[in-house]
């Protein structure tokens, strides 16, 4: 239910062309159903260990799912996939190629291809955002009483006093504002480029940042929230595969 009210809706507002996507629920796929089961007679669970760790029954059932996900569609077209990941999912790319050797006789498929996600670094400057720290992200949607009071704690890479950043510049490589910027905010490379350059003279503070990603973050929801309502009437439309 949370996936057709909420998540479904959020991509398809977030821009996903309902027209050229495929949707499904693994529970309801039969067919993922069907592979992984198939493929969880071609992997022991000492080789699943060494690629994932201490292994819970249920995280063995999601990696094999994963793997399913990847390559059912070659059940009907023999094709190269290049599957868009992050960074800490590569395991999942990784069993999925070697699935595709030990079925070679069986079904003939051709070993998938990734692309990696660039994280968006949690507001500390940590590695990532994670939602089960709050305080770490931005969610979509957030009020924005709350994202402004998130941004304003945000990591910069601001000196130690107003006269230091004058007089030395700013550290865009570190700031996380910036970050927001590059990956979310700002699409002219010029806007950024300027942006960088006047915080690295020290022409612009880290207040100056932080106001202006406070106002492109609230955009960005109220834009959000405005397509949500037009997204939850196209869900209703779609066809889910079952098959």
């Amino acid at each position: 239910r949370r996936a057709l009210e909420f998540h479904i809706p959020a991509y398809l507002a977030l821009g996903v062309d309902p027209e050229r996507t495929k949707f499904y629920f693994q529970s309801e796929n039969r067919t993922v159903l069907k592979l992984m089961a198939r493929f969880s007679g071609r992997v022991t669970m000492a080789e699943m260990m060494a690629i994932y760790g201490d292994l819970t029954p249920g995280k063995v059932v999601a990696a094999l799912l994963d793997a399913a996900d990847i390559l059912h569609p070659q059940l009907k077209a023999r094709m190269p996939g290049v599957i868009p990941v992050g960074i800490d999912q590569d395991p999942h790319i990784r069993l999925a190629r070697d699935l595709v050797k030990r079925t070679k006789r069986e079904f003939g498929f051709t070993p998938p291809a990734s692309i990696y996600h660039k994280f968006t670094p949690s507001l500390d400057g940590s590695l990532k955002m994670s939602k089960s720290v709050p305080e770490s992200c931005i969610e979509i949607p957030e009020e924005p009483k709350s994202v402004e009071r998130k941004i304003w704690k945000a990591l910069t890479g601001g000196r130690g006093s107003l006269a230091e950043q004058r007089a030395l510049g700013g550290q865009p490589e570190k700031c996380v504002v910036f970050e927001l910027f590059k990956q979310h905010l700002i699409e002219d490379d010029r806007e950024l480029d300027r942006i960088y350059e006047e915080c690295r003279s020290g022409a612009r503070i880290c207040g100056e940042c932080k106001t202006y990603a406070t106002e492109l973050m609230v955009q960005l929801m109220e834009e959000f929230a405005a397509k949500m309502d037009e997204a939850r009437s196209l869900v209703r439309e779609l066809e889910f595969l079952q098959e």
